[in-house]
């Protein structure tokens, strides 16, 4: 008991700094020495779940330490993903035109009969790093100034 004691005595700075190899060999230490080979006790002496030490042990008989490595979670397919002819399609739009998500969604429904939302316009756009400038037109700009002289003039007179 000593013995995992002393493999499983860390300061919670040191479980930071562990990296996911060591920390699930010492889950795999924890439960060689733990006598009993018990999942139960294991999962209890190391803080975690039945499932997640039965995961790692399932690993590591499998592959070794190999199989102590975490795995990539990135999907295998996606299969209602936006085609790249349709994003093509969107950049083009964006280019010869310099709409926005909106304007672009409703372009591609009236003009090729292709249903995006402008969320899904909003992400290819992010995703190609093209973004919508957020210059307003003179107009405003000429408005706000204006007010704000005829704001200083008044004031001023009293």
């Amino acid at each position: 008991m000593q013995k995992i004691n002393k493999l499983l005595n860390l300061e919670y700075w040191e479980v930071l700094r562990l990296d996911a190899v060591l920390a699930h060999k010492r889950v795999i230490d924890c439960y060689f020495h733990a006598g009993e080979r018990k999942i139960s006790k294991t999962a209890r002496l190391c803080g975690i779940s039945r499932p997640t030490v039965r995961k790692w042990l399932r690993r590591f008989f499998a592959e070794g330490e190999a199989g102590l490595r975490e795995r990539s979670r990135r999907p295998h397919r996606m299969p209602r993903k936006t085609s790249d002819e349709v994003e093509r399609l969107v950049l083009m739009l964006r280019e010869k035109t310099n709409y926005g998500a909106r304007r672009i969604a409703r372009a591609l429904w009236q003009k090729y009969r292709v249903k995006l939302s402008y969320g899904t316009v909003q992400k290819i756009l992010k995703r190609n790093n093209v973004y919508i400038s957020l210059v307003r037109s003179s107009r405003f700009v000429r408005r706000g100034v204006v007010t704000i002289i005829l704001l200083i003039l008044r004031l001023s007179r009293n």
